[in-house]
């Protein structure tokens, strides 16, 4: 009997408040505190609190959980959840942090609380100014990964720092050379191009020329490729009136 009115009491005295989805963490803090002040511990009993204080929207978003909670650490998995999907990641708090700008319309005394909301502690502190510092595709590396210090951080930014110096020296050092034999050959073809004599293309029509010029491919014909088709069809024609 004595348990069951200590029971009866614990249900009447939590009364869990509607859940504040812009600020999970403080609304959890609250919600703790009256079920330490009940002395309720068990669970289970801990989530169904929880879950009655859930609008239609958000339990749908932890949909899962609801469904098919762990046996023993139901109110343990509702909470993770609700963290995970409202909760502000720290790398989202670092970002604002850094990028407060002033007043605004606020007081300076609620701009220093707004600041120590972000900054929970110093380590977040140095780890938020450490970001900063490191070049942009670094930081938006880091900032998705879980660390548990900043040192092991800042081990991680000098591999992906390394990494991505070598990639960089690597694409610098390489320069595709020149072909060889095509640069060789063409030197000479060149010279005897600009030697030939401007000369009239009124045989341009020749389908003997135009045949050769086509079948020429690759590099073994490149003096055809790089002598002017007028020139070639009036050699032609000369040799023609030659041979006349």
């Amino acid at each position: 009997p004595a348990t069951a009115a200590i029971n009866a009491v614990n249900k009447v005295s939590v009364q869990v408040p509607p859940f504040w989805s812009k600020d999970p963490d403080l609304w959890f803090a609250k919600v703790e505190a009256q079920f330490a002040t009940a002395n309720m511990t068990a669970s289970s009993t801990k989530f169904n609190h929880i879950l009655k204080s859930l609008d239609q929207d958000t339990v749908r978003e932890i949909r899962e959980v609801v469904r098919n909670p762990r046996r023993g650490h139901e109110y343990e998995d509702i909470k993770a959840e609700l963290l995970v999907i409202f909760g502000q990641s720290q790398a989202s708090k670092d970002t604002e942090l850094f990028g407060l700008s002033g007043l605004g319309d606020r007081k300076p005394t609620s701009v220093l609380r707004h600041i120590r909301g972000l900054a929970t502690d110093k380590e977040m502190l140095i780890r938020a100014f450490f970001l900063v510092q490191l070049p942009a595709d670094i930081r938006k590396i880091l900032a998705v990964q879980e660390f548990h210090s900043v040192e092991a951080m800042a081990k991680a930014a000098d591999n992906i720092y390394e990494n991505r110096s070598s990639q960089q020296i690597s694409v610098v050092s390489y320069q595709p050379q020149d072909n060889p034999s095509t640069e060789g050959d063409t030197e000479p073809v060149m010279a005897v191009v600009k030697s030939r004599p401007a000369v009239s293309n009124s045989r341009m029509t020749n389908p003997t020329v135009r045949s050769e010029a086509r079948s020429c491919k690759g590099g073994s014909c490149i003096f055809a490729s790089l002598i002017p088709s007028s020139s070639v069809v009036s050699e032609a024609s000369g040799n023609g009136q030659a041979r006349r």
